[in-house]
């Protein structure tokens, strides 16, 4: 089926909680679009902001961290 399966513990910065695997199809931010990426869904965390990892920026040509912004390169 399709019941997620919290099997990973990961740490965050309130802690260790559990996580879930999987593969999101897509993850669209203003123009860059990345397909096939590799993700955590954390157990009985509600983030007010979705974090973006390693696993969605080494699919980018390139990225940087300037004046508080991060830029994009697809």
């Amino acid at each position: 089926g399709n019941e997620l399966r919290f099997r990973y513990e990961v740490v965050t910065a309130n802690g260790k909680v559990k996580a879930a695997r999987i593969t999101l199809k897509s993850i669209d931010i203003g123009t860059v679009s990345v397909r096939n990426v590799d993700a955590m869904v954390i157990r009985g965390k509600d983030l007010a902001y979705p974090l973006i990892g390693m696993s969605f920026l080494k699919k980018l040509s390139g990225y940087r961290a300037e004046n508080d912004e991060l830029r994009l390169i697809n």
